[in-house]
This record gives C-alpha cells, structure tokens and sequence, in this order.
C-alpha cells in the first residue's frame, strides 16, 4: 500500500491547538471504500441483499466479501484517478 492511500481522510491543522485532541483516524482510502460501500448497497436491486442475510453463514460471509471486494477496487480507482 503506498503512503498516498494512508493520507488520513480527516487531517487536523498545523495549529497546536488543534493537535490537542488529533486522531489521524481513518485513511482517504478506507473514506473512499466506506462511501463505495453505501453506494453499491444503496443502489442494489430490491430485496437482494435479504437473501444473502439468509444464506448459510459461509455464503453469506462470501456475498458480503464480494461487496466489500467492489468496494474497495472502487476506492483504489478513484485513489488513482486522483494521483493522474
């Protein structure tokens, strides 16, 4: 992973008061999958995110895999797009 998807997605200022309470918390391309991740879900046919939830737990633990997967490919891709 390289250092510019570690770039912290919330950075505090350079002002000590504001590194007073400062958590670099998550990184722009954890940001990036977690808005990635809402969209897919969001805009998922109706209904289809039921059947996975009732699925048999491998399976389902594989369906959801396979949205976090896109999730993140998406986040790498606009991560790259951003450094272009």
């Amino acid at each position: 992973m390289s250092d510019k998807q570690e770039i912290p997605a919330f950075p505090t200022g350079d002002h000590p008061e504001s590194q007073l309470y400062a958590n670099p918390g998550m990184s722009l391309r954890d940001y990036f999958a977690a808005k990635a991740m809402q969209a897919l879900i969001a805009n998922m046919p109706q209904g289809a995110v039921v059947p996975i939830m009732k699925d048999t737990p491998d399976n389902q633990v594989k369906g959801l895999n396979s949205i976090a997967t896109v999730a993140w490919m998406v986040s790498d891709a606009m991560l790259a797009a951003r450094s272009a």
